[in-house]
């Protein structure tokens, strides 16, 4: 019961959200990886810190920060592959994550500065389309290869398969009768059957 509330719990799409959002968070303002924005005159400092917050998540401004940004999001990106092993819901919570994040920066950034936002909306979505292809790719292909290195070897299967089925057939050793399972009497010459267990328990009574 503890351990499928807690597979319950570490499969749960807002755990996988918030824990992806904590590591890139660490990340970001750990290294100090900021995208400056130059914001119009009349914005107010809330309404810039919450865009700035929202921007160095997302954009980066040269090749360094393209490496640490995209580079962090490759990291968070195997968090829904090793919990789902399954393209589908581990490409979702990648994708909603990085959604979440740019919805909400192109609304603050073109309602508050749109001056900004209409000289730079080509690199910003440049920037945006780069890090959904690499996290769309990583998805893609690390979900592949869990999923073949979890999944039974198809050699083993047989033989366990053949192994299960020669311990369920049974010849009787009077008639040569074949059976799929092991009856108590053959129904061909109404012998009754010892089979191998029982006549270890009559030595051992002997």
């Amino acid at each position: 019961m503890v351990k499928e509330v807690y597979g319950k719990i570490v499969r749960s799409k807002i755990v996988i959200f918030l824990v992806q959002f904590i590591i890139l968070t660490l990340f970001i303002y750990g290294f100090n990886c900021v995208y400056q924005i130059d914001f119009d005159a009349d914005i107010s400092e809330e309404r810039k810190i919450i865009i700035q917050f929202l921007a160095n998540f997302i954009q980066f401004k040269d090749f360094d920060s393209l490496l640490f940004i995209n580079g962090i999001w490759i990291l968070i990106s195997f968090i829904p592959v090793l919990i789902f092993r399954e393209l589908g819901p581990a490409t979702i919570a990648n994708l909603k994550l990085l959604f979440f994040l740019n919805f909400f920066f192109y609304v603050f950034l073109s309602r508050y500065s749109p001056i900004f936002f209409g000289n730079e909306i080509w690199e910003l979505v440049l920037n945006t389309v780069i890090i959904a292809i690499i996290v769309s790719l990583i998805s893609i292909l690390f979900s592949f290869i869990a999923k073949k290195l979890t999944e039974p070897n198809l050699d083993a299967q047989l033989a366990d398969l053949e192994k299960i089925i020669k311990t369920t057939k049974y010849t009787c050793p009077n008639c040569g009768t074949e059976y799929n399972s092991v009856p108590k009497y053959c129904y061909k010459c109404s012998i009754e059957l010892i089979h191998d267990n029982e006549k270890n328990n009559t030595e051992n009574i002997n």
